[in-house]
């Protein structure tokens, strides 16, 4: 049985915005300026989810492919974030999420190259 391309980018990109949004909501128990700049980072998190788990339903290939690169590439800035302060589970957990996260967007893709060329 194949997985439908669609709704495994579309899953893996709302995993990859939910996954963002739990870590920024968890640093709202920060105190002082930290937790403003947390405030800031839920509000960016949540809108992003909230597309992501939109694509589930309202299907837009294109805004799917770029709503997967644009979450890809903040989990690959984790990524070095954590590899600059030494943290091997801040490093491996979001380049993990963005590798799968563009491993999935290059499924549809390719899908939808398929599926478009003639004959």
């Amino acid at each position: 049985m194949k997985a439908n391309p669609y709704l495994l980018g579309a899953l893996m990109t709302a995993a990859n915005a939910l996954t963002s949004l739990g870590f920024s909501l968890a640093a709202l128990s920060s105190a002082g300026e930290a937790q403003v700049n947390a405030g800031y980072a839920v509000s960016r998190s949540l809108a992003l989810a909230v597309a992501a788990l939109g694509l589930v339903r309202f299907r837009s290939r294109p805004t799917l492919l770029a709503l997967a690169l644009m979450l890809s590439l903040i989990q690959l800035s984790d990524a070095l974030i954590g590899l600059l302060i030494h943290d091997p589970v801040k490093t491996l957990g979001p380049l993990l999420l963005a590798i799968l996260t563009l491993w999935a967007a290059w499924r549809l893709y390719k899908e939808a190259a398929n599926t478009e060329s003639p004959g």
